[in-house]
């Protein structure tokens, strides 16, 4: 079974770039997809384009990898690391997205999205 995985960071920073050796292809690759989600999101005024909003955009853009692959929460796991903000919105920006008309939709979100701060 094959698993797709997009990094979506919160700086420009590359990932892929830092620290000593060869970076794994699959990291490098996830990475690119987490840039073309940020990508998605048009940055207003010079500020910052955050995770989360680049998450929701990549999920609901005909353009969007997440989206291209069939992303939902009954076959994608969402791993937020950061700040409570960054957490909070992109809970309810899932929420939002996959919980208004499913039934038992809290209860799969509380299985599939996970927080390491």
């Amino acid at each position: 079974q094959e698993i797709d995985l997009a990094i979506i960071e919160s700086s420009s920073l590359d990932i892929s770039r830092k620290g000593k050796g060869v970076v794994p292809r699959g990291i490098v690759a996830a990475v690119q997809r987490g840039s073309t989600a940020r990508s998605l999101v048009p940055m207003t005024d010079g500020k910052r384009v955050y995770v989360q909003h680049a998450l929701g955009a990549d999920l609901m853009s005909d353009e969007g990898v997440l989206r291209e692959k069939g992303a939902g929460l009954e076959n994608t796991v969402f791993v937020v690391c950061g700040r409570m903000a960054l957490l909070e919105d992109s809970y309810r920006i899932l929420q939002s997205m996959f919980c208004t008309t499913k039934d038992g939709c809290e209860n799969l979100l509380g299985k599939h999205f996970f927080t390491n701060i």
